[in-house]
């Protein structure tokens, strides 16, 4: 895949975005064959959705991408991907795989990722560090107590049943 896209793959708009996306997913797989786990079908379309929506933003704030994609083009596809992925959430929070797993109030932890979603996407159209989402989000205090509000509700979620 890597020499498929660096060959070829990487200069088709669309299939290059997708192909770096599949990588993270592939590193889910490859994480959850490392501790013998099988990976739900909700970590692997969350992941390869949140991905997707990470390298458009990405893409979005690169100005040497302005000539491959339109601003506003990446702007519609990082509204659906946006959606996409708080949706793909509160189905995962309603699922019988979630609540029978977490308890009915799992649900309470879209709330977060909603958040998390919006400001990020907030973020990325402010021109605000979606080229390193990685430094976007650990500098970000948004996204920064988000995230720890999410993981300590679904840590009381899971142990304090």
């Amino acid at each position: 895949m890597n020499i498929a896209y660096s060959l070829v793959l990487k200069r088709v708009n669309l299939v290059e975005m997708f192909v770096v996306a599949s990588g993270y997913v592939l590193r889910v797989l490859a994480g959850c064959a490392a501790i013998g786990a099988a990976p739900s079908p909700w970590i692997l379309s969350a992941t390869g959705i949140l991905a997707l929506l990470i390298v458009a933003g990405k893409r979005r704030s690169d100005p040497g991408q302005a000539s491959r994609y339109a601003v506003e083009y990446l702007d519609n596809i990082i509204a659906v991907l946006g959606a996409a992925t708080i949706v793909t959430y509160l189905l995962f929070t309603a699922s019988d795989y979630a609540t029978q797993r977490y308890g009915q109030l799992v649900i309470a932890t879209s709330v977060f990722v909603a958040y998390g979603v919006l400001r990020y996407m907030q973020l990325i159209q402010s021109g605000k560090g979606a080229d390193e989402p990685t430094t976007l989000v650990l500098s970000d205090a948004g996204i920064r107590a988000c995230v720890v509000l999410w993981a300590a509700t679904f840590f009381a979620l899971i142990y304090m049943r």
